[in-house]
């Protein structure tokens, strides 16, 4: 056995003495510390080996850091990534105003160069944010071979990223590179530095259970840039048939994150099964009275009484909920199939775990709202997405979930199909007209708010 070797044992051993002149000591014998393996005093001391441990990993790390040429390499592709970015969420937002909010257009444009420079920094740190909390890596650092760790080694959880990409907006912060150390601004404040990737493996710091706070807002900003980065999928297969495009786009979207979400978890948790447990399926009847009674009490009134752009609820109507054999397999199959196994039975099944259940179902229904990519949607998809999660932390079975989501979309699309007012104003007013006023209204109203009071 080596000196060295000898001192790995000594320094952790409960009666190591270090001596500011001398050494490392032993304290029972008084002599220099010589471990030997017929050594009977040997007691390891857990908070001395952590301490040694993370010496010997934070020495690895400054040893495994990126270069300053590395660095500026990554300044230099993040910036084009960014740029390209940029342009192609510009672009489908802009269409989308076009079609749906062309006066937002115009107020915009009397905003001036400040809401250019906001709309800039906040893509920014949607950008490397989204990117560095997935996968610890940006479109740049992927071509250098560089990753972002913790000064301990370990992946950087969401809050730390956070605060890492908005130090990157802080005045002449890239000249903070000019130190003795490549490191700037943005990797002191958040206690980060960047690494040769394959310098050290890949550690995760212990979770218990998957997704937190940070991942689900991950796994949405994932199912977010599939939306766009798809929307070819959606033009071509579109030529076919609307409806068979919009399918053939929806599943690639959601199968993707669904896919990726659940790969994550297994990867963090070992956790490779839903809870899906059937015995609740006897109630699916009293489910779709219950998903109808909230329709007329309180989604058609909340849609009538919102605003919403004609041509958007047009839009929506006509390719989601118009009655063809494609958008009935979308909607009302693969939608609550897809949408439920995600933001259920990963994203709130994570969260109630380590956040509890009541962070866990708002967290879970803002991110399936957010999901809708317009404020008219968010409010009743919000609202949807409460009760589900109410449901599903009752009964922690996702074939109930799925069943009032079905029914729920079930519902809207029977009543787009079969009423003649125009799509802007079908919905509402075939509900409000149908139910409003009659002894039926008052009696779905009682059983929804007994069925969501047991």
């Amino acid at each position: 056995m080596t000196r060295e070797e000898q001192l790995r044992y000594c320094k952790i051993c409960v009666h190591q003495q270090p001596d500011m002149r001398q050494g490392l000591l032993c304290g029972l014998t008084g002599q220099f510390a010589d471990f030997e393996e017929s050594c009977e005093s040997f007691t390891e001391d857990p908070v001395l080996k952590e301490k040694v441990q993370a010496q010997q990993t934070l020495m690895l790390v400054e040893k495994a850091m990126a270069d300053r040429g590395l660095r500026f390499a990554n300044l230099l592709l993040d910036g084009l990534a960014f740029l390209l970015f940029t342009l192609t969420s510009g672009m489908v937002l802009g269409i989308f105003l076009a079609f749906f909010w062309f006066e937002g257009i115009q107020k915009m444009e009397q905003w001036g160069p400040g809401l250019n420079f906001l709309v800039s920094v906040l893509s920014g740190i949607i950008f490397y944010t989204l990117f560095e909390t997935i996968t610890g890596r940006t479109p740049g650092k992927y071509i250098t071979g560089t990753r972002v760790v913790n000064l301990d080694g370990t992946k950087p959880g969401f809050v730390t990223i956070l605060v890492r990409s908005m130090v990157r907006f802080i005045p002449l912060e890239p000249f903070s590179f000019l130190g003795a150390q490549p490191t700037g601004w943005h990797d002191r404040v958040s206690r980060t530095v960047v690494i040769k990737h394959g310098a050290l493996p890949v550690v995760n710091p212990p979770q218990g259970y998957y997704p937190g706070v940070g991942q689900s807002f991950a796994l949405t900003g994932l199912l977010l840039i599939l939306m766009v980065a798809s929307t070819p999928v959606l033009l071509l297969f579109g030529f076919l048939s609307a409806g068979f495009g919009f399918m053939v786009y929806y599943m690639v979207v959601f199968g993707v994150a669904l896919l990726v979400g659940y790969q994550w978890r297994k990867k963090h948790t070992g956790q490779k099964s839903f809870p899906l447990n059937y015995r609740y399926m006897v109630y699916l009847p009293v489910v779709a009275v219950s998903a109808v009674s909230l329709h007329v009490g309180l989604v058609a009134p909340l849609i009538g009484s919102i605003p919403v752009p004609e041509a958007l609820l047009s839009f929506i109507l006509d390719n989601t909920f118009h009655l063809t054999l494609f958008s009935f397999i979308t909607v009302v199959l693969l939608a609550p199939l897809l949408e439920e196994f995600l933001f259920r039975g990963i994203i709130q099944e994570g969260l109630i775990q380590r956040r509890g259940p009541v962070i866990a179902i708002l967290l879970s229904s803002l991110l399936f709202g957010f999901m809708h990519l317009n404020p008219w949607q968010f409010v009743t998809a919000f609202l949807l997405g409460i009760i589900i999660g109410w449901l599903y932390y009752l009964t922690r079975d996702l074939v109930f979930a799925i069943g009032f989501h079905l029914f729920n979309n079930l519902f809207v699309v029977l009543v787009e199909h079969f009423q003649s007012a125009t799509p802007a104003e079908g919905y509402v007013s075939t509900v409000l007209n149908a139910f409003a006023g009659t002894p039926l209204y008052y009696v779905l109203v009682i059983v929804n708010l007994i069925l969501f009071a047991l």
